[in-house]
């Protein structure tokens, strides 16, 4: 009857629970202090959209997925490009 107890109590010892949270080794280093704040990110311009573009047209044409109506829809885009870098 000893043997059971022992035995029970060792499996309710070792028995796996939930993981126990380790500290961190960085717990007790702070985070540096934040510094002058950053430009804001520029804005990408027309030429940078017409090279994105073209990257994409290249692409399509090199797998051989550059179809009329998917070449007329970047068309429209480039078109839509160009119309709205003039109210810039």
């Amino acid at each position: 009857m000893i043997w059971l107890c022992i035995a029970i109590a060792a499996a309710v010892y070792f028995w796996p629970g939930a993981p126990k949270e380790q500290p961190s080794l960085f717990a007790s280093v702070s985070a540096p202090p934040a510094g002058p704040a950053s430009p804001a990110a520029k804005k990408p311009g027309f030429r940078d959209a017409q090279d994105a573009m073209a990257v994409v047209r290249n692409r399509l044409a090199s797998t051989e997925c550059l179809t009329e109506p998917v070449a007329q829809a970047i068309n429209v885009l480039t078109l839509a490009l160009m119309a709205g870098s003039d109210k810039e």
